[in-house]
């Protein structure tokens, strides 16, 4: 999450959590560099409330969503992973973290200003949204009459 401030080039990263426990050890560093990196990149060019955009990186989608606050919110995600469902934990984020932070963002002039204040909310939430059929009830629905669907359309034998 991030939000620039005056006097600083890019964006300020308000918080961050990742779970990269699928890549390997020494992977994740780099990985974890990179979607730093992509974040701010993204972040810069998102300006209008309510803005939502996808933007595919190194097999990766990054989903970038500017709350009505303006808090920008941005999170890597593979391809299968429903970009619906992406932009909802985005949302969902972005009211969390400004319901904890009250929307106080005129001292956050450092990169993990908020990591304190938020990250067992914004870990639980990551959690949370790692399966889209737990985190959203329409997923969970398609899926439930995907396996119906198998079920009932299995030839007698």
């Amino acid at each position: 999450m991030g939000s620039e401030s005056p006097g600083k080039d890019g964006p300020v990263l308000l918080t961050s959590a990742s779970e990269l426990s699928s890549l390997g050890y020494f992977q994740r560093r780099t990985v974890a560099e990179m979607m730093l990196f992509f974040s701010r990149q993204f972040a810069k060019g998102a300006k209008e409330p309510g803005q939502r955009s996808s933007v595919k990186e190194q097999g990766y989608l990054c989903h970038v969503y500017v709350s009505p606050a303006g808090v920008v919110a941005a999170c890597f995600a593979d391809e299968e992973y429903p970009t619906r469902v992406a932009f909802g934990y985005l949302s969902k984020l972005c009211e969390d973290f400004l319901q904890v932070t009250g929307g106080n963002l005129a001292t956050a002039n450092s990169d993990g200003a908020f990591d304190s204040a938020f990250q067992a909310t914004h870990t639980k939430l990551l959690t949370q949204f790692q399966d889209p059929a737990q985190a959203d009830q329409l997923t969970r629905i398609m899926a439930e009459l995907e396996q119906t669907k198998l079920v009932c359309c299995l030839p007698n034998t």
